[in-house]
């Protein structure tokens, strides 16, 4: 789960208090999301996402709170505050809300995101049985069934087995192309993977994120591409429109701006400290731990394995950058 997939999990607990309002086992108290039938949101929830999104955790914290101690069997407040929980590193809190939702009867729902707060040795091929036993039950609801797909894939990622994370990414986008965050997501790992000609023409779909023309600017200086040059104007330019706009730096993309385009390791470094200190998700991770490979700061993998080690986050492939120590 986690802040990398946090606008799918925000889709699917949307679906799953639509789909609760025609079910009295699950007891949400919301009827849909904002793109299902112009319908609007509960004003604590809205609240929640929108202090979430401007990086103002505590706020998230307290709106979260407020819903939870007037209703605990709230799903769709429960599941956030997993997920808030998870973008910080605090899986066990993490965890006993995953179980709520569980015990609040939502199955499905409630056993991927406690795959997502495992933690400990083999944790992440616990996570991934997990989610496996539960079948094909998402049904035939598409932001169910990504959010799903998504989670099983970052876990994939985690183990390093890029054959699978592949496959479950491709699925997670055909339920809808035109899915940002599942595009965006699909075109990193074909990049990391050398797929730079695939992963630049999925890059390229308008209307992209910040997160998106980061990966098409990569792909695009891979390539030798003159697309290049329009991609960073329009990458600068929708970073000074939110700086403008006050909404808060996208600390990971700039760290990889300045590792991947700019040659900055040391620049990287910073960003990437700066931004692991209040998301904790395995992008920001991996983000931070290549950076202080690349600038040889052993200090900062010292502290990357100290604290995989005190959270007990598994990540195969961060172990292998980090080293053993």
């Amino acid at each position: 789960m986690g802040g990398s997939i946090y606008r799918s999990l925000r889709a699917a607990v949307a679906a799953l208090a639509a789909a609760a309002a025609l079910s009295p086992g699950l007891a949400v108290g919301h009827e849909s999301n904002r793109s299902r039938a112009g319908a609007s949101e509960r004003p604590g929830i809205v609240a929640a996402d929108e202090a979430q999104s401007r990086h103002e955790f505590a706020k998230a914290r307290l709106q979260l709170d407020r819903l939870l101690a007037a209703d605990p069997r709230d799903v769709e407040a429960r599941l956030m505050s997993a997920n808030l929980y998870l973008l910080g590193g605090e899986f066990e809190r993490a965890r006993a809300d995953c179980r709520l939702v569980l015990a609040a009867g939502a199955l499905d729902v409630g056993t991927v995101c406690l795959a997502s707060a495992q933690t400990g040795p083999g944790s992440v091929v616990r996570a991934r049985r997990m989610i496996a036993a539960l079948g094909d039950s998402t049904g035939t609801d598409v932001e169910l069934a990504r959010w799903r797909l998504l989670t099983e894939a970052d876990l994939a990622l985690r183990a390093g087995d890029y054959a699978a994370a592949l496959a479950l990414h491709e699925r997670a986008l055909a339920l809808d192309p035109g899915h940002e965050e599942a595009r965006s997501r699909l075109a990193e790992v074909l990049l990391e993977r050398g797929q730079v000609t695939r992963a630049h023409e999925l890059t390229r779909a308008p209307e992209p994120s910040v997160a998106r023309l980061v990966l098409r600017l990569r792909a695009a200086k891979a390539l030798g591409d003159s697309d290049a040059f329009e991609t960073l104007d329009e990458l600068l330019a929708a970073l000074e429109a939110d700086r403008g706009a006050g909404l808060p730096p996208h600390l990971r993309e700039q760290a990889q701006l300045a590792l991947y385009v700019d040659r900055n390791p040391a620049a990287a470094l910073r960003l990437a400290r700066l931004n692991f200190e209040t998301q904790r998700d395995t992008p920001d991770l991996r983000m931070l731990a290549t950076a202080a490979r690349e600038a040889g700061d052993a200090a900062a993998m010292a502290t990357i394995r100290a604290w995989m080690q005190q959270s007990g986050f598994e990540d195969r492939v961060v172990a292998g950058i980090v080293g053993p120590g």
